[in-house]
């Protein structure tokens, strides 16, 4: 498949060799004496606009997420968690929550969220496909997203649940 610039660089060549053809030949220069003065030629020829429209302007600066973490740390089987933070410009909140087993993790749920720039408070979820979260360590992973597709980079916190007290 051919180049972009390519394309338009023939493109181009073959508007200009059309564009020559059409015009009328002069035998004589204009303005001469003597001479009727006809057409003149063209100042410059115009080109249509074919270049692609440019698309969103990516910002070099990502969102960032600080003082991010999880109140309370440790909580009881059934009880709510928070995930608190800051974040520095409006973004897209992505929060994956996923369960320790052994050394492997075993994703329980993901919470996604529109956020202002600020300080942000978000309740992650007590319950998962309708059962209450189980005893274990869980590690809860936030990414923002903003509206021109920067990431910021993945905060990790530990989240830890204790049974039931009975």
């Amino acid at each position: 498949m051919a180049q972009p610039h390519l394309r338009l660089t023939c493109l181009a060549a073959a508007t200009t060799v059309a564009a020559l053809a059409a015009t009328p030949a002069l035998a004589t220069e204009p303005g001469q004496p003597g001479e009727p003065a006809g057409p003149p030629p063209p100042a410059a020829l115009v080109l249509p606009n074919i270049a692609p429209l440019p698309s969103a302007p990516r910002h070099a600066a990502r969102p960032s997420l600080r003082r991010v973490r999880v109140v309370p740390r440790r909580i009881r089987s059934g009880s709510r968690a928070r995930v608190q933070l800051t974040l520095s410009a409006p973004a897209r909140l992505r929060i994956r929550v996923q369960r320790r087993k052994g050394h492997a993790l075993v994703r329980v749920g993901t919470i996604t969220a529109d956020a202002q720039a600020g300080k942000v408070s978000i309740r992650l979820p007590r319950r998962a496909h309708g059962h209450a979260l189980a005893a274990g360590r869980y590690r809860v992973s936030v990414v923002a997203v903003d509206a021109t597709g920067n990431r910021s980079a993945t905060v990790r916190r530990t989240l830890r649940i204790r049974k039931r007290a009975r």
